[in-house]
C-alpha cells in the first residue's frame, strides 16, 4: 500500500527541501539531471517522499528530484487562505502552473548549485500523467530539454476514470445536496465498488483527498473524465512530434471491454502508430492502480530515468 502521510523523521532529515506554500518536495542531486514527480487527483508532493528517500541512500549518486502538487491541490493553501475565497483552476493553468514551477526551479539549482540542468526527465501519476504531455510542451517551447516520461496508469477511455467518473455522476445528478453529503457519496461509491484487494488503497486515497478543496477535485474530475479517451491520442501526437523522447507506460491490470488485459493491449495498440517505431517504449504492468506510485514502481522509474 503507499503512504500519503508526512512522517517528522523524513521532514527532519536536512536533504529534504519542504516548500509547501509552492506545494513541492526536493532534493538536490550528483548530475545535470532533474527528475520530476506529479501525483494524481487530490494529491500532494508528499506522496513521494518515503520513495525519494528510498532511491537518496548516502554514498549513491542520483539526479536531482522535485516533486510539486498540482494547483489547486495543494492542503497548505488551503488552510491557510484565513477565510478567503479559494481559487480552482483549469487543466490549462494546472498545466501552465506545473511548467512554471519546473523552469523556476531549474533557476534555483543554477542559482544555488551553479548546475545547469541540461536534462529533464518526468513522471505523472493517473490524472498526472494525463497532463503530462501538456507540461512537456510547455517546457519545450520554453527551451527545456525533455528527456524521458513516465505515463503511470494515464486513461485511456471513460472506463479507465473510475475516481473522476464517481465525481461526475455525483455533480450531475439533479439533488440539492451540499459539499459534505457530495464527499460523503463519494466515499461510499469508492468503498462500494472496491474490490477486497482494493480496499486499503483506496481508503487511504479517500483519506487525503478528502480534506482538498472540493470544488477543484470536482472541476479537475469532471475535466479529466470528459477528455478520458483523448489521453492516449494526445500522446501518441505529443511522441510523433517529438521523436527524441523516450517513454514508460506504467499499466495496472484492468478489464477493458470484456478483454483481459485490455487496457495494456488498447495503449500497446495506440502506441505502435507511432512514427519512430524503433524508439525505446517500455511497458510495466502492475496488479492495480494504486501501484502505480508504489515504492517499488518508483524505483523502477528512477533507474529508468538513471539509464
Amino acid at each position: 500500500m503507499f503512504l500519503l502521510e508526512s512522517n517528522n523523521k523524513y521532514l527532519s532529515n536536512k536533504k529534504f527541501i519542504q516548500e509547501p506554500h509552492k506545494g513541492k518536495l526536493s532534493v538536490n542531486g550528483h548530475s545535470n539531471i532533474l527528475d520530476v514527480y506529479i501525483a494524481g487527483l487530490g494529491m500532494n508532493h508528499n506522496v513521494f517522499l518515503h520513495s525519494f528517500d528510498m532511491i537518496t541512500k548516502p554514498k549513491e549518486e542520483y539526479n536531482y528530484l522535485l516533486a510539486i502538487t498540482l494547483s489547486g491541490f495543494n492542503e497548505y493553501v488551503k488552510n491557510n487562505s484565513k477565510n478567503q475565497e479559494i481559487k480552482t483552476y483549469s487543466e490549462t493553468e494546472q498545466v501552465l502552473d506545473a511548467a512554471t514551477t519546473i523552469k523556476e526551479h531549474i533557476k534555483k539549482i543554477k542559482i544555488e548549485k551553479n548546475i545547469d540542468i541540461e536534462k529533464v526527465n518526468i513522471f505523472g501519476f493517473s490524472y498526472g500523467a494525463d497532463l503530462l504531455t501538456g507540461i512537456a510542451n510547455e517546457l519545450i517551447g520554453k527551451n527545456t530539454k525533455i528527456n524521458k516520461l513516465v505515463f503511470s496508469d494515464v486513461n485511456l477511455n471513460k472506463e479507465t476514470a473510475f475516481l473522476t467518473g464517481q465525481i461526475t455522476e455525483i455533480e450531475n445528478e439533479p439533488k440539492n445536496i451540499d459539499e459534505k453529503n457530495k464527499k460523503g457519496e463519494f466515499i461510499k461509491r469508492v468503498i462500494d465498488f472496491s474490490d477486497d484487494d482494493k480496499i486499503l488503497d483506496n481508503l487511504e486515497y479517500l483519506r487525503i483527498s478528502y480534506n482538498v478543496n472540493w470544488n477543484q477535485m470536482v472541476k479537475s474530475a469532471v475535466s479529466a473524465f470528459a477528455n478520458s479517451g483523448d489521453r492516449i491520442e494526445e500522446i501518441k501526437s505529443f511522441l510523433n512530434t517529438n521523436t527524441n523522447i523516450s517513454c514508460m507506460f506504467i499499466i495496472s491490470e484492468r478489464t477493458i471491454n470484456k478483454i483481459n488485459n485490455g487496457y495494456l493491449q488498447g495503449i500497446k495498440n495506440i502506441m505502435k502508430q507511432t512514427i519512430n517505431l524503433n524508439r525505446n517504449i517500455s511497458y510495466h504492468s502492475t496488479k492495480k492502480h494504486f501501484d502505480g506510485i508504489s515504492y517499488a514502481t518508483i524505483y523502477n522509474v528512477n533507474n529508468f530515468f538513471r539509464e
